[in-house]
C-alpha cells in the first residue's frame, strides 16, 4: 500500500528569514520534522531522534553518494537561528536543531525545546506533502509553497515588499531591489514551479505608491486533482541490480518521482526477461548515441541489444587511451630530460670555456704559442685545411685553442 507522509510543521519555522538556507536543506529539515514528530507521539519525553543516512539523503533528494554534501547542510542547519515575535510581544531565539552526530550509517538529531513542544501541541500546524516537497527544486518555490500551506484554510496575509524579501532571504541581494527582477527570478519562477509540480495553484496581486511597488498580495487555490504518491522507501529496492540500473538512467529520465516510478516497473520487467549485463550495456549505449533516450533503449532491448559489450568496449577504449595518455607522458618526461640534460651539458661547456679563457690570458707568450701550434696539429689530424691562416686562427679561437689546452693538461 503506497503511503502519503505528511508532517504537521510548527509555523515558526516556516518563516525561517535567513537567505543561506537551501532547498535541499529545507528538504531535510522536513524530513527531520516528520520523523521527529512521528516519534514523540509514541515518547513525548524524547531529546534525540536516529535517522538512517541513506534514507534521510534519498528522501530529502540529496544525490551525492558521500556524505561530505550531508554533513555541510546538518552543519548549516545547526547555525541557522530562527527568531519568533508572539502577539503579546514575548519572543524566542532558537536554532533549526541543536546537535548532530554522525555513527556510521545512522545520524542522531537533538531538536531544541520549542521545536519539540510546537510538535507535540500540534496546535497551530502547516500540513506538508513531503513528496510534493521532494519534487519542488527551487528554493523560492520550497517557501512560497511553504508560506501558502500555512495559509490555506484563510486569506494570505498582505506582505509588504521588504517582508516578502525577508521570508524568502533576498533582503541582502542588492539586485533584487529592483522589483522586475524580483518578480521574475523569485516570484514568478516560484510560482510556475509550484503551480506545475504541486496540488496548489498560485496568483498575486500588487499594490503601487505612485512608481513604487510596495505590497503584494497572494491568492491559492487547491487543485481537485489526484496526486501521484510513490513509496518513499520503494521497498528500498532490494533488488541491488535494480538499484543500479537506476542509477545508470539520464539524470532527466529520474528526476522526478514519477519518472522514477515508471522506470521501476520498466526495468522490473526487464530483469524478469535479459540479464542484468546486456540491460546496463543497452541503457549506457542509449545514452551515448540517442537523443530519444527512451525510445532508442526500448527498441534495443527489442532487437537482440544493441549495446550487447558495450561496457567492455568503453572499458578496452578508456585502457587504450590510458595506455597513449601514459606514452604521451613518458616521450615528453624523456624530451624534458633530454633538454635538461642538453642545458646542463651546455652549461658546462660555458664555465669550463670561461675557465680556459682565464687561464689561456694568464700563459706566457711562449707557451701561448706552443697552446697554437698544438692546436694546429690537431686541426692537420682533423683533416681541415691548412693553408688559410684566417680560418685557421678563427677556429682556434673558437674551439681548438680549448681543445688544446685539455690535451696539454692531460699530457
Amino acid at each position: 500500500m503506497k503511503k502519503k507522509e505528511l508532517v504537521y510543521k510548527p509555523n515558526q519555522t516556516i518563516m525561517i528569514t535567513n537567505r543561506e538556507i537551501t532547498a535541499t536543506q529545507r528538504k531535510a529539515y522536513n524530513i527531520i520534522l516528520f520523523e521527529a514528530q512521528n516519534e514523540l507521539k509514541n515518547n513525548p519525553n524524547q531529546v534525540l531522534f536516529n535517522f538512517e543516512i541513506s534514507k534521510l539523503k534519498q528522501r530529502a533528494g540529496i544525490k551525492a553518494s558521500d556524505n561530505w554534501h550531508l554533513k555541510k547542510d546538518i552543519k548549516k542547519l545547526r547555525n541557522i537561528e530562527v527568531e519568533v515575535v508572539k502577539d503579546n510581544g514575548d519572543w524566542s531565539i532558537f536554532g533549526l536543531i541543536s546537535y548532530a552526530d554522525k555513527n556510521d550509517e545512522l545520524l542522531e538529531v537533538e531538536l531544541p525545546k520549542p521545536i519539540r513542544e510546537a510538535l507535540i501541541k500540534n496546535d497551530y500546524y502547516t500540513t506538508l506533502d513531503l513528496l510534493i516537497i521532494k519534487e519542488l527544486q527551487g528554493k523560492y518555490a520550497i517557501i512560497l509553497y511553504e508560506i501558502a500551506m500555512r495559509y490555506q484554510k484563510k486569506e494570505i496575509p498582505k506582505f509588504t515588499i521588504e517582508e516578502f524579501k525577508e521570508l524568502t532571504g533576498t533582503s541582502e541581494i542588492k539586485s533584487y531591489n529592483d522589483f522586475s527582477l524580483l518578480r521574475k527570478k523569485v516570484i514568478e519562477t516560484a510560482i510556475t514551479e509550484i503551480n506545475e509540480k504541486t496540488d496548489l495553484e498560485i496568483d498575486y496581486k500588487i499594490k503601487k505608491r505612485g512608481r513604487k511597488v510596495i505590497e503584494i498580495k497572494f491568492s491559492l487555490i487547491k487543485k481537485k486533482r489526484k496526486v501521484v504518491i510513490i513509496d518513499l522507501e520503494i521497498e528500498e529496492t532490494e533488488n541491488e541490480e535494480l538499484k543500479e540500473l537506476i542509477n545508470m538512467l539520464p539524470e532527466e529520465e529520474k528526476n522526478t518521482e514519477i519518472k522514477k516510478e515508471k522506470w521501476i516497473k520498466k526495468l522490473e520487467i526487464a530483469l524478469k526477461e535479459h540479464s542484468y549485463n546486456a540491460i546496463s550495456d543497452d541503457i549506457l549505449y542509449s545514452k551515448g548515441n540517442a537523443d530519444d533516450f527512451e525510445s532508442f533503449f526500448a527498441n534495443s532491448i527489442k532487437s537482440g541489444h544493441w549495446g550487447l559489450g558495450y561496457q567492455e568496449k568503453l572499458k578496452a577504449k578508456e585502457v587504450e587511451q590510458n595506455l597513449k595518455k601514459e606514452n604521451e607522458e613518458k616521450l615528453k618526461k624523456e624530451i624534458e630530460n633530454k633538454k635538461k640534460r642538453e642545458a646542463e651539458e651546455q652549461k658546462r661547456i660555458e664555465e669550463e670555456t670561461v675557465k680556459l679563457d682565464l687561464l689561456y690570458k694568464e700563459q706566457s707568450e711562449q707557451e701561448k704559442e706552443e697552446i697554437y701550434n698544438f692546436a694546429l696539429e690537431l686541426m692537420k689530424k682533423d683533416g681541415h685545411n691548412m693553408a688559410n691562416k684566417k680560418v685557421l686562427q678563427i677556429m682556434f679561437n673558437t674551439a681548438y685553442k680549448y681543445k688544446a689546452m685539455n690535451e696539454i693538461e692531460k699530457i
